[in-house]
């Protein structure tokens, strides 16, 4: 322990020679190789804290690289040495010998602090600006059985003083290299932290820089904010509100149906999730276990729900007896947890998300397909009449169908922008598969006889949220549907230079506000003087509020005001005494023509043919097709793979959709394309169509695409 204390009042001593913050706090531990062995040794790691993981890259003209970035990013080194000014081709990892002869540090220790045994200058230190906006990072003090915290800054600072600059990259704007602070004075220079935070979206919203641009409007538009644990968001009021106002609106149709809410636990027993086999298979490499209680180890493992049907379906049993219990209709509002391993998406993708899941019983299959085309009309009804998204409904092919139904129905979500299909919601037929394996039976009236109920799944999550911001933001963020965004109208007034000036306009912008919240408009007024009228409409409409009412000195003398669009960017003078006829109908004219434009670019990248080589050139293109298809599953895992070969032979210098999703670090998602459904409104389909793929005689025009 004496070489640890060592190495922690080394660096305290540099810090304190440079003027610089004392270290926040220090952690010694056991000896750690990786930051997820890191990780374990630290415990729960602080919110708002940045655990920093680190590379060492030499590029084809030998010039190395330290490269410091959060340790649950996924780096791609085919995208990393564009963004490095100065990188040449392509990097390869620097032997432990030679990190070792560069840097003096062992194995596993290599962090920023070893720049300073660098005296040859020999390489040069990347930071991610995510890392160096944080208040606090986590980092080794030159050994890996420590780890002290610190603030982002005062590591730059840091490095500054041992002559060792850094590149501060922004990861999530490729290729866009956001500052390289000027080199410092050791000992003597007053270092102030980077300003590097941004108001507005700095990354257009385009194929190639879709994932970045997304990243930055969730986050800087606060829809959500990051947490300490991979693929899990914190979700903030400005989104939370978005998801509230679909619980009502479901919540309203749900229960004319017939439909209770209930609540279920959060855990499943391994007896009860592994006993439909199907099923389990079908989540099995996404389900978190618990293993422990405190310390002791459980006698059998806890399941965390991925999903509630062996949750649900022992008390379905027990519950129903008889014909006069059924239908019964249970739906929960919930949060589930599937692990995934893809990258994480905010809302598209997570670990952990929240979802209304119904489990319902019936008598017979008719009854039960009723429901099932209720449901799904209901979550088309979401997607148009709430958040003005256009989807197509359609049933999921036998491959990709809920594991154990008899058949899924889906509603399917599309972002033109990257030409990525995107599941938006999904009823299914359970059939009796369930109801045999869990002993759901009834006595019917007649004869008394037992008989299997018939069931039924569905859920839409917070995935529709995801969709809404892909499909309709813009270069300057959010734009929302006025129908579940959080504030409708913001009122901006543009003051007189003179305070004193100023009453009859606030007197003004009160009574708008008050007028328009009494008819049930949600409506704000900003008022702060703080901030320039310029800024705040930049404010608003990077958190999409859809109309913004600005009141100026000659809007007040003419007793008017004016209407700005946040879709369109149009204006509209109101009379006052107009506003509450005028409002509501604009906010009305603005959901409808936000639908029909985004169903009109959606419209347009959906193509039809008959060959594999269309389908090529199409899907390549960001085009969803509708294909003739045999339905076979063999078959539709051949179109995974064979689309994928031919993806990853896109020349990179080519500018389609797959070159764009494939050969760039901006968007990490597969270029395979896969069946997003059968859509309900089916083409003639002459006799004796052969499938695209394989020849043999096409079932239905099925549609294909890349999908998230």
């Amino acid at each position: 322990m004496a070489a640890v204390s060592d190495q922690i009042d080394r660096l305290s001593q540099v810090l304190k020679n440079f003027g610089l913050a004392a270290f926040q706090s220090i952690q010694v531990h056991e000896k750690v190789m990786t930051s997820e062995d890191q990780v374990k040794a630290l415990g729960i790691l602080p919110l708002s804290t940045v655990l920093v993981k680190n590379l060492v890259l030499k590029d084809k003209k030998k010039q190395v690289f330290l490269v410091s970035f959060e340790h649950d990013r996924a780096l791609d080194l085919k995208a990393l040495v564009k963004q490095i000014p100065g990188a040449s081709s392509s990097f390869r990892f620097v032997s432990d010998d030679e990190v070792a002869h560069l840097l003096s540090v062992e194995k596993g220790s290599v962090t920023p602090f070893a720049a300073m045994n660098d005296v040859a200058n020999a390489v040069t230190v990347v930071l991610s600006k995510q890392l160096v906006e944080s208040p606090s990072v986590l980092l080794h003090p030159l050994t890996n059985e420590a780890t002290v915290r610190m603030a982002g800054h005062d590591l730059t600072a840091f490095l500054q003083s041992v002559n060792h600059s850094p590149l501060i990259i922004d990861f999530d704007a490729p290729f866009a290299v956001q500052e390289h602070p000027q080199q410092s004075k050791p000992a003597t220079a007053v270092v102030k932290e980077p300003q590097l935070v941004s108001l507005g979206i700095d990354v257009p919203k385009t194929a190639r820089t879709f994932g970045p641009w997304y990243s930055q409007v969730v986050l800087r538009s606060e829809l959500i904010d990051y947490y300490d644990i991979s693929g899990c968001y914190i979700l903030r009021p400005w989104s939370y509100f978005i998801w509230e106002e679909i619980q009502g609106y479901v919540n309203s149709h749900i229960k004319k149906m017939g439909v209770k809410n209930s609540y279920f636990p959060l855990f499943v027993s391994e007896s009860a999730l592994c006993k439909e086999k199907e099923h389990v298979e079908g989540f099995s490499a996404e389900v978190a276990w618990v293993t422990k209680a405190g310390t002791k180890e459980l006698d059998q493992q806890i399941a965390i729900r991925p999903t509630s049907e062996t949750v649900m379906y022992p008390l379905m049993a027990k519950w129903i007896r008889s014909h006069r219990d059924l239908p019964l209709k249970l739906n929960q509002w919930n949060n589930v947890v599937r692990w995934e391993f893809k990258h994480p998406t905010p809302f598209i993708r997570s670990r952990e998300f929240l979802w209304q899941e119904g489990h319902t019983a019936h008598a017979t299959k008719q009854g039960a397909e009723i429901e099932v085309r209720e449901i799904l009309d209901l979550y088309a009804m979401v997607y148009e009449e709430l958040l003005a998204c256009p989807i197509i409904k359609g049933r999921k092919t036998e491959r990709e169908k809920f594991a154990g139904a008899l058949y899924t129905t889906t509603a399917e979500a599309f972002v033109p922008t990257n030409g990525r299909g995107v599941q938006g919601a999904t009823s299914h037929c359970l059939g009796q598969n369930f109801a045999k394996m869990f002993k759901i039976e009834f006595e019917s009236g007649s004869n008394q006889e037992k008989q299997l109920v018939w069931q039924n799944s569905w859920g839409l999550t917070t995935r529709s949220i995801g969709v809404m911001v892909m499909v309709h933001g813009d270069d300057k963020g959010l734009v929302l549907p006025p129908r579940i965004a959080p504030i409708q109208c913001i009122i901006v007034p543009i003051y007189y230079a003179r305070e004193e000036d100023n009453a009859a306009m606030d007197e003004q912008v009160s009574s708008c506000v008050k007028s328009l919240v009494e008819i049930d408009i949600r409506c704000e007024a900003d008022c702060r003087t703080i901030y320039t009228p310029g800024w705040k409409y930049n404010h608003w409409e990077l958190k999409g509020v859809p109309l913004r009412i600005e009141i100026g000195p000659r809007d007040l003398k003419n007793n008017q005001v004016v209407a700005v669009r946040r879709d369109t960017g149009s204006k509209t003078a109101i009379p006052v005494d107009q506003l509450l006829t005028a409002i509501p109908a604009l906010l009305q004219t603005m959901h409808y023509e936000m639908l029909e434009k985004a169903r009109a670019e959606s419209d347009a990248l959906v193509k039809k043919c008959n060959t594999w080589k269309e389908f090529m050139v199409y899907l390549n293109q960001g085009n969803r097709v509708l294909l003739p298809f045999c339905e076979s599953e063999s078959c539709e895992d051949n179109v995974k793979e064979k689309s994928k070969i031919e993806s990853d032979m896109v020349e990179e210098e080519d500018q389609s959709a797959a070159a764009i999703a494939d050969g760039s670090g901006a968007e990490k998602l597969t270029g395979s394309a896969k069946s997003l459904c059968i859509p309900f409104d089916q083409p003639d389909l002459p006799s004796g169509t052969k499938c695209f793929c394989c020849g043999v005689v096409a079932k239905s025009w099925t549609l294909f695409g890349r999908s998230y």
